[in-house]
């Protein structure tokens, strides 16, 4: 069976990947860069993820197809817009949130998994992002799966997104059972390799929201966090 992840280089999509390769699944990447200041750091975890599970790797550019129009009125790909510091609140998300992000990814993904004879297309999106990120609800993909069946029938490839549910410190806690899990196809997950600051310095900043969220959800894990965050320096 083979999996198209969509892998933006963080610990929820990277976990998914590592978990569909334990569970012998084919697994292939695929990264979009839509003019995020993380894009240079992200693509780097991807390519060291796909350099551990083997396949695929497809990198989409849509820097410059769609940031003219829609992509550039977020905190993540303006720099003009402050990234929010500190615990997330609904107001301060909605700074970095970026329109219809997730449906493009998806269907795009989809439209690639169908012409590359993937069975499966697998999403990382978890319970910590439904409150302002509407396309990180169950509503959301429930209608991603209607639109597939509506639009490929019975041939298109299923969506997979076993995280829905789940909090980024049980995401964490699931990485950290793949090294001890006694499936010799499992491959434990780097945190090094992976990047959650939507900043785009050289090191994960550390008091962005979403470090903060990436920091207390190792500590609710259970999990060293590994990370070498440029504020503790």
């Amino acid at each position: 069976m083979r999996v198209l992840v969509i892998c933006s280089g963080g610990i929820d999509s990277v976990t998914l990947a590592h978990l569909l390769r334990s569970q012998y699944y084919e697994v292939d990447l695929v990264h979009f860069h839509y003019g995020q200041r993380s894009a240079t750091q992200e693509m780097r975890c991807v390519a060291r993820c796909r350099e551990r599970l083997g396949g695929w790797y497809y990198e989409i550019p849509l820097q410059h197809a769609l940031g003219a129009w829609i992509l550039h009125s977020s905190a993540l790909t303006d720099k003009s817009i402050a990234l929010p510091r500190g615990d997330y609140t609904a107001e301060s998300l909605k700074v970095t949130v970026v329109p219809h992000r997730n449906a493009i990814f998806a269907n795009l993904a989809v439209g690639i998994a169908a012409n590359k004879g993937h069975q499966y297309v697998a999403l990382g999106v978890h319970a910590g992002d439904h409150p302002i990120y509407s396309d990180c609800r169950p509503e959301f993909i429930s209608a991603l799966m209607e639109l597939v069946g509506f639009s490929l029938g019975e041939a298109g490839p299923k969506i997979l997104a076993p995280f829905l549910y789940y909090q980024k410190s049980r995401i964490i806690q699931i990485g950290e059972g793949l090294a001890r899990g006694g499936n010799l196809d499992s491959i434990p997950v780097p945190w090094k390799d992976t990047w959650s600051c939507y900043d785009g310095g050289g090191k994960q900043c550390g008091e962005c929201s979403t470090c903060t969220e990436r920091r207390k959800a190792f500590q609710l894990a259970g999990v060293t966090d590994p990370t070498a965050y440029a504020d503790a320096e």
